[in-house]
């Protein structure tokens, strides 16, 4: 079958890939100058940087992450175990907390001396009881959002403010005013699949050898010719026989088949007779610009640096947040960086320096020393937007199209592939049922 999709980032390609083996004739069209979406290798040159750092995908855990850890086997991608710190700062009431194991809670001597801190551990020990629980439910049950549960089961305010909505803040990432609005179901399950609720357990993560450029090639061998770049499509119609795609610089083309893998507000958009039921579920997922600075900072702590740090920061007036990832450290008058970080020595008395990737709210103050800025866009998840995932079959695989993105499930790159791939499977099946139904009639 002649099919298009509709946006090259990871869920794009990937769909694309599976439909390029399965034979079809498949052309992507991505409105942007590049493919692969958030995931993204920057150079730094312009710093006298010789190796490109990842702007987007970073870290993967193989017990969370299956069908990515499948495609990455698949395309013999090479990947590397990588030592992931967590840190979360409140300039407020000067409490940080690394790690969220009991032993790493109570690491922190500075700590001690804060009174809200001892009502942060215990309520931690229940949280994680509790929403062990919560996995047994039923997934239609599971509605609440994360500040109905906290307040529901009456945990401390200091727990809340000081440790949870930063959390979650910190692994969508969101506002921390949109952080009590994060389905409890999408948080619980992260922490699950991550090991963060065995109280006991580092987080144990991999991360891309030779960097996102091999992988993105080898992803997209096989139809690198058929990724249209530059090419956005400004309106889809469908009929009963075929999918008509407009294109602002080029011809239109019919096709029998058309994979949506944008965000929902641009497939909305394009949909140019889109259903009731397409703009009821399409129209409840919210996005939100964010905003990404690669900088430099100063080494403070004395500590030995993971190989990645994840550290989390509220602003000030406690509104804000911001999200930052040791991407390297640098000492002495080299920038060449280490593939190993936190063994590198010092060399001559210099004092170090982190190479750091932060994400923030786009009204967040930037960081300082920035040597390259970036935006994204980012799901914002609520009870609605849950609800329409488990709804996407009623849109999907309907008049000729088939929907995807890593917005259909928790937002990482784990969901870009699996909705891929479930998307694919759709068609596969749908295809085939038309066939039987075809001899079927054929026979009579």
């Amino acid at each position: 079958m002649k099919i298009a999709v509709v946006g090259a980032g990871i869920s794009g390609l990937v769909a694309a890939r599976r439909l390029t083996e399965q034979g079809h004739d498949v052309s992507v069209f991505e409105a942007s100058d590049r493919f692969g979406g958030h995931v993204q290798s920057v150079s730094l040159q312009s710093a006298n940087i010789r190796e490109p750092v990842e702007a987007g995908f970073l870290v993967f855990n193989e017990t969370a992450c299956p069908r990515l850890t499948g495609l990455l086997q698949e395309l013999r991608t090479s990947t590397r175990k990588i030592e992931v710190a967590f840190e979360i700062s409140n300039p407020q009431t000067g409490v940080k907390v690394r790690g969220a194991s009991l032993r790493e809670l109570l690491a922190v001597p500075m700590n001690l001396a804060v009174p809200s801190f001892y009502r942060l551990v215990p309520d931690w020990v229940r949280f994680t009881r509790q929403t062990r629980r919560q996995l047994q439910r039923p997934i239609n049950s599971r509605s609440d959002s994360l500040g109905e549960f906290l307040s529901a089961g009456r945990y401390s305010r200091s727990f809340a403010d000081q440790f949870v909505y930063p959390l979650a803040a910190a692994i969508f990432p969101v506002r921390r005013a949109d952080a009590q609005r994060i389905p409890l179901a999408n948080l619980v399950s992260f922490l699950h699949n991550h090991g963060l609720l065995k109280l006991d357990s580092p987080v144990s993560c991999r991360t891309l050898a030779g960097g996102s450029t091999t992988y993105l090639n080898d992803l997209t061998e096989p139809f690198r010719d058929r990724v249209h770049l530059n090419c956005p499509v400004t309106a889809i119609a469908r009929s009963d026989q075929f999918v008509l795609l407009k294109f602002a610089d080029r011809p239109k083309e019919r096709f029998e088949q058309v994979v949506i893998a944008v965000h929902a507000d641009v497939a909305l958009r394009i949909l140019a007779d889109h259903t009731r039921q397409e703009r009821e579920l399409l129209e409840t997922f919210e996005f939100a610009p964010q905003d990404v600075y690669i900088h430099w900072e100063h080494e403070r702590d004395t500590r030995p640096p993971a190989s990645l740090c994840w550290r989390y920061r509220q602003s000030e007036d406690g509104a804000g947040v911001a999200v930052s990832y040791r991407i390297a450290t640098v000492t002495g008058p080299s920038n060449e960086l280490s593939p190993e970080p936190s063994k590198r020595q010092l060399q001559n008395g210099d004092a170090p320096r982190q190479l750091m990737l932060t994400t923030m709210s786009a009204d967040h103050r930037p960081p300082d020393q920035v040597i390259r800025t970036l935006r994204f866009r980012r799901p914002v998840f609520n009870a609605d937007s849950q609800s329409a995932q488990r709804r996407v079959n009623q849109i999907s695989g309907q008049r000729r199209t088939y929907y995807c993105g890593a917005y259909w499930g928790n937002g990482f790159h784990e969901d870009a592939v699996g909705t891929a791939e479930n998307a694919v499977a759709q068609l596969a099946r749908k295809d085939a049922a038309a066939s039987r139904e075809s001899f079927t009639q054929a026979s009579v």
